[in-house]
C-alpha cells in the first residue's frame, strides 16, 4: 500500500472503531498477530488487544471522541497524533467517575502490513480535568 493509503486506513480506523466503537471492524483493520506494545506481557495480541483497550476507554468515557491532530508517514510506519475529549462515566484504571470531562492527547506509531496495523507503540497524557473556567476562558 501506498503512504497515502496507509494514513487513509489509520483514519478509517479511528473514526470507526474508536470514535463510532464499532468493535465488529476489528479484524477488516488489525492482523490477526498484531503486536500492541502498551499491552501486559503475555495479554492476547492481535484483535483482542484493541478490543479490551477500546472497551475500557468507552466505558469509562462513552462519549469520548478523538482529533486526529497530525498525521506523517513513511513506508509502511504511521504517526498519529491526536487529542480526545469525553466525561468521565465510569472507572477508569481504578479511579471512580469524577463526572468531569476529560481531556487527553497522545502519540500512536502503527506499522501496516498488507492493509493491516501489525504493531503499535503509544506515548500519551492521561486524562485530566478540563475546568470549567478554562473552557469558558478558552480564546476562540
Amino acid at each position: 500500500m501506498s503512504v497515502e493509503e496507509n494514513k487513509a486506513l489509520v483514519r478509517r480506523f479511528v473514526e470507526g472503531v474508536w470514535n463510532q466503537g464499532k468493535l465488529d471492524l476489528l479484524e477488516e483493520f488489525v492482523a490477526a498477530d498484531f503486536l500492541n506494545h502498551e499491552d501486559a506481557p503475555g495479554a492476547r495480541g492481535g484483535p483482542e488487544s484493541i478490543r479490551r483497550h477500546v472497551l475500557a476507554l468507552r466505558s469509562a468515557f462513552p462519549d469520548v471522541h478523538f482529533t486526529i491532530e497530525e498525521l506523517i508517514a513513511e513506508g509502511d510506519v504511521v504517526v498519529v497524533r491526536e487529542s480526545a475529549r469525553g466525561t468521565n462515566r465510569g472507572a477508569f484504571m481504578g479511579i471512580p467517575p469524577t463526572g468531569q470531562q476529560m481531556t487527553f492527547s497522545n502519540i500512536h506509531i502503527v506499522r501496516l502490513a498488507n492493509g493491516k496495523l501489525v504493531e503499535h507503540w503509544r506515548e500519551g497524557r492521561p486524562p485530566h480535568p478540563v475546568p470549567v473556567q478554562e473552557v469558558i476562558a478558552a480564546p476562540a
